[in-house]
């Protein structure tokens, strides 16, 4: 049984897998559904692999229409297809072999709301450890990170205080890390955070 969610996102498997109807474990449909009705990021990624998902499926049917004859002909016909196909496998999966094999960027959040923000790496997992001095130990704390104009893109319980946050990559842009205590709804803190 793959895991389903690593943090507060999809894992690619179980995004992949769902794109091919192999999850075969209702209960993991259900998650997977329930948490695409409220996450933009990971809607995101499952239209990006449902395209991939879709492309290999028109080249076979391609294949499956004009099928190989004996001479050396069909070979030509059918190269265009392989090419696309693979370049459509590399565009996919380079970028996703990057993320694996690079360790997640480490911020930390010491600076408050100013124009001064944090630099980060676009399409890399990051590692945020923000500044919680001065704050009660018991409080419950969730980090959560806006974009530029407001929109929550993704929220992470703050259950080990010591441990940096491990964040899915974001796309270019500006982004608000604002520290929430959960138990009154109230912001803490803010940092400012550019993706480049």
């Amino acid at each position: 049984m793959p895991l389903v969610l690593e943090g507060s996102h999809l894992t690619d498997e179980v995004i992949e897998l769902y794109c091919l109807g192999l999850l075969e474990n209702e209960q993991e449909v259900a998650t997977v559904e329930e948490h695409l009705l409220y996450c933009g990021y990971c809607q995101d990624r499952l239209a990006k692999s449902q395209n991939y998902v879709d492309a290999f499926k028109d080249a076979a049917k391609q294949v499956a229409q004009d099928p190989p004859e004996s001479s050396g002909k069909s070979f030509l016909r059918a190269w265009p297809i392989a090419v696309v196909a693979a370049g459509l496998a590399l565009v996919v999966a380079v970028p996703q072999l990057q993320q694996l094999t690079r360790s997640p960027q480490t911020l930390a959040l010491e600076s408050y709301r100013s124009l001064e923000s944090i630099s980060a790496e676009a399409n890399r997992k990051l590692a945020l450890k923000p500044n919680l001095e001065g704050i009660d130990s018991q409080l419950p704390l969730e980090l959560q990170i806006v974009s530029a104009n407001g929109e929550k893109v993704a929220a992470y319980p703050l259950a080990n205080r010591t441990a940096a946050v491990l964040v899915q990559p974001l796309p270019v842009g500006r982004y608000w890390v604002r520290l929430l205590r959960t138990d009154a709804n109230t912001q803490l803190r803010e940092f400012a955070l550019e993706v480049r």
